[in-house]
C-alpha cells in the first residue's frame, strides 16, 4: 500500500484487516482479525498525532501519544511511570517495563557499545551510502526478562538516498487498535531526530518516505465496535475502487 501520512496509512490498515482479513485466530484465546506481511510506505511522514473519522477517539490518540512520548524521552522503564494502567498489566517481576522505546533506542547500552540510536547514527556519518544503519528494538534478553512484554517492533533502519533520509520499520506483531496507531509517531518522531542530528554533516539532506510493514497486523474482534467508528468508509471505498481496477 501506498499512503499521503501517517493518519491515512493507518486508515487504511483499519479498513484492510476490518473488512478484507485473511485470517481469523485465537492466540492465548482471544479471537482476531488478521493480514500477515503487510506494508505501506507513506510519502509525508510526521510525529503529528494520528487522526481517524472518531472525533471522540481522536481527543484520546493526541493526549495519549504525547503522554508516551513523553515517558519514552524520559527513559524510565518502571510501570509507575508509564502513561496509562495497562503497563502495569505487563510489567515484570521487579515492576518494570521493556517496551518503552525511547529507553530502548536512546538509552540502553547492554547490547551495544553504544545505544541502538547512536550506532545508527555513526553508521551515516561514516558513510552516507551505509545499509548498516540499524537501530535495534526487539533484543534476545526481551524473551527471557518477561514474555508478557515481548517488544514487538524488530527494528528500524535508516537510509539516505539522493539527499533524502529513508527509514523502514519492521514489526512482528501489531494490535492496530493500541499499537501502531501510536507507534508510527515514535518511528517519525525519530527520523525528525536523525535528520537533525545529520544536517551538519549532510546540510541538503531532507525527510524522505518512511516504510511501515509488519508480520502480522491484526485486531481483536473486543475492539471492532471501537474501529468501525475510526474508519473513513467513503474514503475507503474509493480507495478500493481504485485498488481493484
Amino acid at each position: 500500500m501506498k499512503a499521503t501520512t501517517i493518519s491515512d496509512a493507518y486508515n487504511q490498515m483499519l479498513w484492510h484487516v476490518y473488512a478484507k482479513w485473511d485470517f481469523k485466530s485465537k492466540p492465548r484465546d482471544m479471537a482476531i482479525r488478521e493480514k500477515l506481511n503487510v506494508q505501506v510506505t507513506i510519502n509525508n511522514p510526521s510525529s503529528k498525532p494520528i487522526v481517524t473519522d472518531d472525533k471522540k477517539r481522536n481527543k484520546i490518540i493526541e493526549s495519549y501519544t504525547e503522554r508516551e512520548l513523553q515517558w519514552y524521552l524520559s527513559g524510565e522503564t518502571s510501570a509507575d511511570s508509564a502513561p496509562s494502567n495497562f503497563w502495569k498489566t505487563i510489567e515484570n517481576e521487579e515492576g518494570q517495563i521493556n517496551s518503552n522505546y525511547g529507553h530502548i533506542t536512546l538509552y540502553d547500552r547492554t547490547e551495544f557499545y553504544t545505544t541502538p540510536y547512536w550506532f545508527a547514527l555513526k553508521a551515516l556519518k561514516k558513510d552516507k551510502d551505509t545499509r548498516q544503519a540499524i537501530c535495534r528494538y526487539n533484543k534476545a534478553k526481551h524473551a527471557k526478562l518477561n514474555p508478557k512484554d515481548f517488544v514487538c517492533t524488530m527494528y528500524q533502519n535508516f537510509h539516505i538516498r539522493e539527499d533524502q533520509l529513508y527509514s523502514t520499520v519492521r514489526m512482528r506483531s501489531a494490535d492496530l487498535f493500541t499499537g501502531p496507531v501510536y507507534d508510527l509517531p515514535w518511528f517519525c518522531y525519530l527520523m525528525e531526530k536523525m535528520l537533525e542530528d545529520l544536517k551538519p554533516v549532510y546540510p541538503n539532506l531532507s525527510l524522505g518516505q518512511l516504510t511501515f510493514s509488519a508480520d502480522s497486523l491484526h485486531i481483536y474482534e473486543r475492539d471492532v465496535d471501537e474501529v468501525v467508528k475510526m474508519i473513513d468508509f467513503f474514503g475507503q471505498s474509493i480507495q478500493q475502487e481504485a485498488f481493484v481496477k
